[in-house]
């Protein structure tokens, strides 16, 4: 009789085990396909993303976003580094200079996103101040001499930010 309960407790462990390490390996898979699929459907938005750019007056920056593809919400941040970072800018984030003020036609509305990544996957930012867009134009002072200003559009995935596009204004 003891080698019976001995031997259903051994059977009962196992599968136990098994049914934990089966868990632990679902959960795990099922987190990075999801960072997959977001990271692949970010790489197709940012192909059809296409903003304009017009320069007023050698005063001031007009960006028109255009997407044929993406119609959802996207955030957008503007900052300024200095010039010679300009060979540099996949690396260079906000904390390298300074923010840009930007202006709408349209109410924008500002936020902290923290875990902004590439589309690589990689992150390039711990925290970014943007403001939320929809489409609309906005506009913002050209760079001082010897800075240049780098654009960002951010698009939200699930708990992280991947920047979709990038505009370098000088």
């Amino acid at each position: 009789m003891d080698q019976v309960v001995t031997a259903m407790i051994l059977v009962v462990a196992t599968i136990a085990l098994g049914l934990i390490a089966f868990a632990f390996s679902s959960a795990y898979s099922s987190t990075v396909n999801v960072s997959y699929y977001n990271q692949i459907e970010a790489e197709k938005i940012s192909s059809s993303f296409n903003p304009t750019t017009v320069n007023i007056n050698n005063s001031c920056a007009l960006i028109i976003p255009y997407s044929y593809f993406y119609h959802g919400i996207f955030y957008v941040t503007v900052f300024e580094v200095p010039e010679y970072l300009i060979n540099s800018s996949s690396i260079v984030n906000p904390s390298f200079g300074k923010y840009v003020n930007i202006y709408s036609s349209v109410e924008l509305h500002d936020y902290n996103l923290t875990n902004i990544l590439s589309l690589g996957g990689g992150e390039i930012a711990l925290h970014v101040e943007a403001y939320l867009d929809n489409y609309s134009a906005f506009y913002f002072k050209l760079p001082n001499p010897g800075y240049i200003d780098i654009v960002w559009f951010i698009l939200p995935s699930d708990n992280s930010y991947y920047v979709i596009y990038e505009e370098i204004v000088s």
